[in-house]
């Protein structure tokens, strides 16, 4: 367990250097362009992962689950990975380029061909890298995984302060600076293993078809699942304007900040979990309720200082995101807890059950958006947003109730020693990281 926490702890130091880059990025683009730039500068970031969600057809956690299980399938499964993303990766931006012409509203909403072409580019490198990354994690290099991770928004904030001083900044600028700074995850991840293993020409058929067996009940859960979390800013950008998702955008983020805590716990807890079945649901547990613990302090810290951290950073002209942000606030805490119980079922081979526990939730989000969204802005995106992942946490409690006898009690309420187990890990992981 301590080993696992001194993983968390690697995997969250990234994720904080990461999120403290967004922010600066985030107040940067809003400061200079608007919430208009700043809704373009959303999507850009965001629709690519849409072709990923449906391209992957659920490899990336498969990758993490063999990778994990058994060491010798790890070259094979980068070969396979390499080509197949290839593919995959053309296949959707000829797709996306083709979209471009037809201008499909259904997709895109307001975003301009160019930027639509730009998102064509970047899909194949942001496919390869999800890929990739179920490799690396499932060989627990998570310094390689933390690289990567950082090094997107460090180029684009770079490239931002660059553009500021020396050329003319425009949202069209932040765009192609958007689109370098996503390929770079894909390369890092590439080169390395490249250094490892070569490339060759090497598909196997029977350890994809194997992967796709394991990971097509996870795919089914992350497709429906991704479409709960983000159907509400695609919502926005098709039944608003590109000013409401700019300011939408900011609550967006305030979430994404939430949700990377359980993020990074999921990315440590599952190889864990996917290696000892036996064992994992006393562990998932240990750390659902230890996340909910954090995400107590962390929801009253965001509750206390939102509002006068988005008038100071952002500006009055995003003031209008702030009731938002105090709604994705919960969502996001009840999703961090839903997450994690989500891998737990992972790790058990997504029992048929536990898929549809989503199906319900998706359902009720797009028909609360597409009936009363129009009508009534914003803050429909964020209630619906707050009771669907309400449902779905109360779906997956009571799968486990039913199967396992585990109460909301045994999810949510820590001890003393949890705590201080996990406290002592962090300060001795300060300790080490100080004398290291």
């Amino acid at each position: 367990m301590n080993k696992m926490l001194l993983n968390f702890n690697t995997v969250i130091t990234g994720k904080i250097i990461r999120t403290i880059l967004i922010l600066l990025t985030t107040i940067l683009v809003g400061r200079f362009l608007g919430p208009e730039g700043k809704g373009v500068f959303m999507l850009i970031t965001i629709l690519p992962t849409l072709a990923v969600t449906f391209g992957n057809i659920g490899l990336n956690n498969s990758n993490t689950f063999w990778a994990s299980k058994d060491q010798e399938n790890i070259q094979k499964l980068f070969y396979s990975s390499f080509w197949l993303s290839l593919f995959l990766g053309l296949t959707f931006t000829s797709l996306f380029v083709f979209a471009s012409k037809m201008n499909v509203k259904v997709l895109f909403g307001n975003l301009g061909a160019p930027y639509i072409i730009m998102l064509g580019i970047i899909i194949p490198f942001v496919l390869s890298e999800s890929l990739f990354q179920g490799i690396i994690i499932g060989q627990k290099n998570f310094g390689l995984f933390n690289a990567g991770q950082i090094s997107v928004y460090l180029i684009i904030t770079i490239g931002i302060i660059i553009g500021k001083i020396f050329f003319t900044f425009t949202t069209y600028y932040l765009a192609v600076i958007t689109t370098i700074a996503l390929m770079c995850p894909a390369i890092l991840y590439l080169i390395q293993l490249w250094k490892q293993f070569g490339i060759k020409w090497y598909f196997n058929w029977t350890l994809i078809k194997k992967c796709i067996n394991f990971g097509f009940r996870s795919y089914l859960v992350t497709v429906m699942s991704y479409l709960i979390w983000r159907s509400d800013i695609y919502f926005v950008n098709i039944f608003l304007n590109m000013r409401e998702v700019g300011l939408y955008s900011v609550a967006v983020n305030f979430a994404d900040a939430i949700v990377l805590i359980s993020n990074a716990i999921g990315l440590v807890l599952f190889p864990q979990i996917a290696a000892n079945p036996e064992g994992g649901l006393k562990i998932t547990l240990k750390i659902t309720r230890l996340l909910f613990a954090l995400l107590i302090v962390v929801s009253i810290a965001i509750f206390i200082f939102a509002k006068p951290f988005i008038i100071l950073f952002f500006g009055l002209a995003f003031q209008p995101s702030i009731l938002s942000v105090y709604i994705l606030t919960i969502a996001a805490g009840i999703w961090s807890i839903t997450s994690i119980l989500s891998l737990y079922f992972a790790s058990q081979g997504f029992p048929w059950k536990t898929v549809w526990i989503w199906f319900p939730g998706l359902i009720i989000n797009v028909l609360i958006n597409i009936i009363f969204l129009p009508k009534y802005g914003l803050i429909v995106a964020a209630i619906s947003s707050l009771i669907t992942y309400g449902i779905t946490l109360i779906l997956c409690v009571s799968y486990l109730r039913q199967f396992h006898q585990i109460t909301l009690k045994d999810i949510i309420i820590t001890n003393r020693d949890e705590i201080g187990c996990f406290v002592n890990t962090i300060k001795k992981t300060i300790i080490n990281f100080h004398h290291g």
